[in-house]
């Protein structure tokens, strides 16, 4: 996992407190050694809110401390609601009470808690810590895609991420390849809402495949950074460009089919005629001979 938060511990708290936990640069979370958590906190009731959730990030708000002795926050993660914890991030300014987290698995479910530490003289103690917040990762986008003619295709996707103070939507882009090539960007939309769309101008007889790349922005304590997320490649085949419904004849197809008839016709008014003259046709009946006249009287 990968931390925007200030990874700065001073070295007295560092060894008195986490041990030889190995920190990376700023903006990146990392595991660090196993978290200090006492076996009992004094309030585990201050409510750990998110600040904004898509599938591989995660951002957390909290009360900030009003003791004047607390002098850090620590970000502890599990994978059990009971522990073991680890720490995820100190934040070593009590007047930062958030964080926010990438590289989460999309799906997967983790237990969240801040502990406050606090220190009295040269004593380090834990002063206040939150409840523990279950928070499972939002399903990458799903993508679907149809053919609607041989040169069209329509698209529909899913977002199931929760935007708030610390993640915000960017864009999604579409992506396409055809027959198997390398994907492009043919579009981009910067409306979280818009969840469809239509691409046209595509060939008949054609296979492409669609991807949608998510980009949202997370607010971090040194910057702002972008969260990229690609949803399931979708392939879709355009039909061929008669294989669909039926559109009026042009004038040189319907002169066309007229002479196409007017042939088949004529091919069998031959036919008849060649019968007709091959048949022998009886000779006439002779004519009966006059009756004889009486003879006279």
């Amino acid at each position: 996992m990968r931390a925007l938060g200030i990874a700065l511990v001073a070295g007295f708290l560092a060894v008195a407190f986490m041990g030889s936990a190995a920190w990376a640069s700023p903006g990146v979370l990392h595991h660090a050694s196993s978290a200090v958590v006492p076996t009992s906190r004094p309030d585990a009731g201050t409510t750990l809110s998110l600040a904004g959730l898509d599938p591989t990030a995660v951002a957390f708000t909290w009360p900030p401390s009003g003791f004047a002795g607390t002098t850090s926050y620590a970000v502890n993660s599990s994978t059990s609601a009971s522990g073991p914890w680890t720490l995820e991030d100190n934040v070593s300014n009590p007047a930062q009470s958030w964080d926010v987290f990438t590289g989460l698995t999309p799906g997967a479910t983790l237990y969240w808690q801040v502990v406050y530490w606090a220190v009295s003289g040269s004593t380090y103690y834990v002063e206040d810590s939150t409840a523990v917040l279950s928070v499972t990762q939002p399903a990458l986008s799903v993508l679907s895609a149809s053919a609607t003619g041989s040169t069209t295709v329509h698209l529909a996707w899913t977002n199931s991420a929760q935007y708030g103070v610390n993640l915000s939507f960017a864009s999604y882009q579409v992506l396409e390849s055809v027959n198997g090539g390398s994907f492009s960007v043919i579009d981009t939309i910067t409306s979280a809402s818009t969840l469809s769309a239509t691409v046209s101008g595509l060939s008949a007889s054609t296979r492409y495949t669609f991807q949608i790349n998510t980009t949202d922005s997370l607010v971090g304590p040194l910057s702002t950074s972008s969260v990229y997320t690609l949803s399931n490649a979708q392939p879709v085949s355009t039909p061929s460009a008669t294989g669909g419904t039926s559109s009026p004849l042009t004038g040189t197809e319907l002169w066309a089919l007229i002479g196409g008839a007017l042939v088949v016709v004529a091919a069998v008014v031959a036919v008849f005629a060649i019968r007709s003259r091959g048949r022998k046709t009886p000779p006439a009946a002779s004519p009966p001979p006059p009756a004889t006249p009486p003879p006279p009287s």
